[in-house]
């Protein structure tokens, strides 16, 4: 195979404030809070995590333009900006509007909408609600959404598929309408000069059932959540009905999220036995045999910066663990292919490429390097 398909990074972008976390968590919240507050969880635990370039704010138009010029700088081809629209209320699009706005950032990226309601869940709480999605059926909401969309999708630097925008939704299974939805956007994409859009549904479990994916031409496993519950439900035949359990209506899942947070404590798990299952992955087509396929890959793992004492931490994660890892997943893929890295700036999460103290560029030495 040729290795060299394209690299894209997930783009967080809560790194500035706004009303609605003001209210929910202290004037002047921004994702940093965590970042900045975070303490080992155990002896040798590298908390906090600090970045080189200081806690910047994505709101500055100066701050897309630095994280752009560094990424193209290390033959990264280009992100994909989470994307928060809940019924008609946007948020945190800032940083993707900036890139928008600046026509001289000379790189590729897409949109990846993150479609599941915002809840106070860090902390153990799903009933405080701060932005609720119900996916409603209202065709002037779907206008609203698509007419928002289309000036990212018309944009040149926007990747595509044979002319299609490629569009990720992050819960596909929580989108009940999306035959009718996307019929409808298709239509008016189709009005604007487009061939119509390329929706990828990303998948994080393997009992995800097969008609969820009617309605999409491309599945993306999203990493290490794909992979570790794939591990999970090959163990046992209870955490094959544990896991399916994800797809129940949120009201109820919330209830069961609250309840297992009360019992959860640190799970350590090896970032190897996630990478090796990554990689037999890609020669696993049962699930998505008539979809084009975009493959995960993650950079490290430790969201105990959120969720404190009832995190996950992956033990093993180094620069050279990754590039060894990214590697052997690259050589088995061609130049069609792309793959989504997770990530470029989940700081709390643990999964960045973006410099950070310890261990400065040595991960993005890695896309550089390949």
């Amino acid at each position: 195979m040729n290795s060299q398909c394209r690299k894209f990074a997930f783009y967080f972008p809560q790194f500035y404030s706004t009303p609605e976390n003001d209210l929910h968590w202290g004037k002047g919240f921004t994702d940093w809070d965590n970042v900045k507050s975070s303490i080992p969880q155990f002896d040798g635990h590298r908390q906090p995590r600090v970045p080189l370039d200081g806690y910047y704010d994505q709101s500055d138009m100066s701050t897309i333009v630095r994280q752009v010029t560094l990424a193209k700088k290390y033959n990264l081809d280009g992100f994909s900006f989470y994307h928060y629209w809940f019924d008609g209320k946007l948020t945190l699009e800032k940083p993707v509007d900036n890139f928008l706005k600046n026509k001289d950032l000379d790189m590729s990226f897409s949109l990846t909408w993150a479609n599941e309601t915002w809840s106070k869940r860090w902390v153990g709480d799903d009933r405080t609600i701060i932005f609720e999605q119900t996916h409603s059926n209202d065709k002037t909401i779907w206008k609203a959404h698509f007419d928002y969309l289309i000036n990212f999708w018309l944009d040149r630097r926007y990747e595509k598929l044979n002319g299609k925008p490629i569009f990720n939704i992050y819960n596909p299974h929580l989108l009940k309408n999306s035959a009718s939805m996307f019929d409808y956007w298709t239509r008016l994409a189709v009005e604007r000069g487009l061939p119509g859009i390329h929706f990828v549904a990303i998948v994080v479990s393997p009992t995800f059932s097969g008609s969820m994916l009617d309605n999409y031409e491309g599945v993306l496993d999203f990493q290490p959540r794909y992979s570790t519950n794939k591990i999970n439900v090959s163990n046992s035949f209870i955490s094959t009905w544990i896991d399916k359990l994800r797809f129940l209506p949120e009201p109820i899942l919330n209830v069961l999220t609250s309840i297992r947070h009360k019992f959860s404590k640190v799970d350590l798990i090896d970032y190897q036995k996630i990478w090796d299952n990554i990689i037999a992955s890609v020669d696993d087509e049962k699930l998505i045999t008539d979809k084009k396929r975009y493959y995960g890959a993650f950079v490290d793992w430790d969201n105990t910066a959120r969720y404190k004492n009832k995190g996950k931490v992956y033990l093993g994660a180094s620069p050279h663990s990754f590039q060894m890892n990214l590697k052997n997943l690259v050589d088995k893929l061609d130049s069609k292919d792309i793959v989504y890295i997770n990530a470029w700036n989940e700081w709390s999460e643990g999964t960045y490429l973006e410099p950070d103290e310890h261990h400065q560029y040595a991960y993005l030495d890695v896309i550089k390097n390949l």
